[in-house]
C-alpha cells in the first residue's frame, strides 16, 4: 500500500484431484499517521511600538513525510488583547505574551496535527525623552 485506507487482497486456489476451487479474500486496513509541527518567528524579539505597531510572521514546520495539509495560525484567546494575526502575519497590539498556535490539517494520509503553541513576548516601548520646565 502506498497510504491509508483499505486494500483488499483476493487469493485463488485452482481445483485439482478431487477438490473444488478456493478463492479468499483478505481485507487489511491501514489508519492514517499522526504528525507533529513546530513553528518559528522572524524577528524573534519584538518591541511594541504604539505608532508603527511592529509584526512578525510566523513559519509551521514539520508533519508528516510527503503530507499535503496546510499550516493553521491562530492566537491564542488569552493573547487577544496583546497581537492579532492574519495569514501568517502577526502584529503587535501591546506588549505583553503573544501566543500563537499552530497546526497542519488532515490529507488522504495524516490526521490533523496537534497544535504546537509558542509564546513571542513582546517588550514594552521606550517612553522616549521627557523634558520638565519650571515656572
Amino acid at each position: 500500500m502506498k497510504g491509508a485506507g483499505t486494500c483488499l487482497i483476493n487469493a485463488t486456489h485452482t481445483a485439482q484431484g478431487g477438490y473444488y476451487d478456493l478463492t479468499q479474500q483478505l481485507s487489511i486496513t491501514v489508519a492514517k499517521a499522526t504528525q507533529s509541527v513546530s513553528a518559528t518567528f522572524s524577528p524573534t524579539t519584538l518591541t511594541y511600538n504604539p505608532t508603527t505597531p511592529a509584526s512578525f510572521t510566523v513559519t509551521g514546520s514539520g508533519g508528516g513525510t510527503g503530507a499535503s495539509g496546510s499550516f493553521v495560525y491562530s492566537i491564542d484567546p488569552t493573547s487577544a488583547s496583546i497581537c492579532s494575526i492574519s495569514g501568517s502575519v502577526v502584529t503587535a497590539l501591546g506588549a505583553g505574551a503573544c501566543i500563537v498556535n499552530t497546526y497542519k490539517t488532515a490529507d488522504a494520509n495524516f490526521l490533523d496535527s496537534s497544535v504546537f503553541a509558542r509564546t513571542m513576548t513582546i517588550a514594552k516601548a521606550n517612553q522616549g525623552t521627557v523634558t520638565v520646565t519650571a515656572n
